[in-house]
């Protein structure tokens, strides 16, 4: 498997004495929900995997893929579902583009617009909760807030706006395989059940050892990296479409 860390291309090819003398096809598609470039190999793995697959290759930054296969042997449909399982989107690529890559750029900036939302909301509800650290650091226990209050302020941070996060580890564990997003939920999560076994057993002496910040701006911080990431994949994805 050789990765292309500036293209983010992932490519995978069956050496030439199993695929020589043998009649093929290309099949080009877009993958949706991709969001690193281990999902690029994660996608590519599971595609080599299908009998009759010749050579595959994933661009993360594009959001595309094309996979050779030998004719008759392999449909589009097989491909579309290994990559559901894998807990992407599949979709083939038609022959006239123009208006299929004018939809998708419509719907990234639909998307793109719902993301600087929710980083918005994400940020409102964790900044009292920094602010509150720092007073509690600077001017003792008597300015630190209810433990119920931060509890308000983190959990819709961190399993409504961080929802993403679930689901994408959910999906790359059912693959077999780990991601940022399994790092990103397995440490917040920690952060945010280690804070309700304090509050259930210290009760309001908990106030002041409690993680709920730090969840709460782990979240925020990857979140707000994923939406400059996007806001740069889709200005470089224009770019290279122009080309």
């Amino acid at each position: 498997v050789l990765c292309g860390e500036e293209f983010f291309l992932v490519t995978t090819v069956i050496p030439p004495s199993t695929t020589s003398n043998q009649s093929s096809e290309v099949i080009k598609f877009a993958i949706d929900g991709m969001t690193c470039a281990a999902c690029a190999a994660r996608a590519t793995r599971v595609l080599r995997r299908v009998p009759g697959v010749l050579e595959v290759s994933v661009n993360f930054a594009l959001e595309r893929g094309q996979a050779r296969v030998a004719k008759d042997e392999v449909s589009s449909n097989q491909l579309s579902d290994v990559i559901h399982k894998a807990g992407f989107e599949f979709s083939l690529i038609p022959e006239s583009t123009s208006k299929w890559a004018e939809e998708r750029r419509v719907a990234a900036e639909i998307e793109l617009r719902r993301d600087r939302f929710k980083l918005r909301l994400a940020t409102c509800l964790t900044a009292p909760l920094i602010l509150q650290h720092i007073a509690f650091l600077a001017f003792g226990p008597d300015a630190h807030v209810m433990p119920f209050l931060e509890v308000a302020l983190a959990t819709p941070v961190q399993f409504i706006l961080g929802a993403r996060f679930y689901r994408a580890a959910i999906s790359a564990l059912r693959s077999r395989s780990a991601n940022m997003d399994v790092l990103v939920v397995l440490g917040t999560t920690a952060a945010y059940g280690y804070s309700w076994y304090l509050m259930a057993t210290l009760g309001d002496a908990a106030a002041g050892q409690l993680y709920f910040e730090a969840s709460a701006v782990i979240i925020t911080l990857v979140m707000m990296g994923k939406y400059l990431e996007a806001k740069a994949k889709r200005g470089t994805t224009e770019a290279v479409l122009k080309l």
